[in-house]
């Protein structure tokens, strides 16, 4: 909500919609739903976008580990 207050586009990689989400929404971010561990998800979600934060809670899923996830964008 910070990015957003402060004018920032903000594009928010959701794994289904939420009242969260909805919220995110409402103040003005984009929306995409998708899964973090299929690549091409996560390569149009990066479309057009210059910076990206990862925020995600700890699981023992390899898919939804961050330096996996690295590895990945780094190949777009």
């Amino acid at each position: 909500m910070e990015l957003l207050a402060r004018g920032e586009q903000v594009r928010a990689f959701v794994h289904r919609k939420s009242d969260r989400s909805d919220a995110l929404q409402t103040a003005g971010a984009e929306i995409f739903k998708g899964d973090m561990s299929d690549y091409e998800d996560v390569s149009k979600a990066l479309i057009d976008i210059h910076k990206a934060y990862f925020f995600a809670l700890l699981v023992p899923d390899q898919h939804c580990n961050p330096v996996y996830l690295y590895r990945q964008v780094q190949n777009i």
